[in-house]
Parts: C-alpha cells; sequence; structure tokens
C-alpha cells in the first residue's frame, strides 16, 4: 500500500501563518497563500508538507531572508502559560517532553522524529530528518528553536 504524501494538520499551518504575519507584509503573505491554494484551507483537511514548503521558500527568496522561518517562529508565544495549555502541559520531565514532542511531529508535520539519548548526567535531542517528508533545513530548524 502505498504512503501518503506527507502533511501537516491545519492547526500547524495556522501556526506558520500566525508567525509569517509578524515578519512578512501583509499584501506579500496574502498574495503567497492565494498563489499556494492556502489562503481559506479547511480546518478539517491535512496540509501537504509540499504546498507549506513552497510558500515558505517563496516568501524566504521574496524577503531575501534564508532563514525567514525561523525569525517568525521567534514571534509566537511559549510562556509557561501558553505551553500548559498544548501536548507539553503533561510532560512531568525532560523524557516526557522529548517523548510526547516525538510523536506530536510524527502525527502532524511527518518532518522529522526525535529521540532522546543519555550519557551519564548528560541528555541529548537527536534529530531523524524524515527523507520522504523532503523538508527544507529551514523548516526543520524552525521546529526545533527556539
Amino acid at each position: 500500500m502505498a504512503r501518503p504524501a506527507p502533511s501537516a494538520s491545519s492547526e500547524h499551518l495556522e501556526k506558520i501563518i500566525k508567525g509569517l504575519r509578524a515578519v512578512v507584509p501583509v499584501s506579500s503573505l496574502e498574495a503567497a497563500l492565494q498563489r499556494n491554494q492556502l489562503a481559506v484551507w479547511p480546518k478539517t483537511q491535512r496540509v501537504p508538507l509540499a504546498a507549506v514548503r513552497q510558500l515558505v521558500t517563496e516568501l524566504a527568496e521574496e524577503q531575501q531572508e534564508p532563514w525567514l522561518l525561523v525569525r517568525a517562529f521567534s514571534h509566537l508565544n511559549y510562556t509557561q502559560t501558553f505551553l500548559a495549555g498544548t501536548y507539553l502541559g503533561n510532560a512531568r520531565t525532560l523524557r516526557d517532553a522529548i517523548n510526547l514532542s516525538r510523536r506530536y511531529i510524527q502525527q502532524n508535520s511527518d518532518l522529522a522524529s526525535l529521540a532522546l539519548k543519555q550519557h551519564g548526567g548528560l541528555a541529548s535531542i537527536v534529530v531523524t530528518a524524515n527523507p520522504a517528508a523532503q523538508a527544507s533545513e529551514q523548516q526543520l530548524l524552525a521546529v526545533f528553536m527556539r
């Protein structure tokens, strides 16, 4: 059976658009959303990752800003109150947060998988990109930075 094309949740698209609004002129953003048929994406449908990638690539080239998505994500609300209302609100330890993030990413973006590696008292997060997603380095960094 063929595997479905990589996709993201409509909520993920909404977060990307919200971040982009902070760093891209509204007219440019709206035009790019129209061109990529994402202006009125149904909340009940998953968004093809290729369409999101195309949107971000176009805007990054237009703005001459290769790290546009990283800058956009830096404008989102990551306060403790906000995070408590997300899937991370159930995390009691670093390991819990990593495990929850890994599940979320696999289900909602298909970009990569996460693993927590411990070496004595030290821990690191290992990000393994999904080759089928063909995500840009910019997308991966935007998901995991901040």
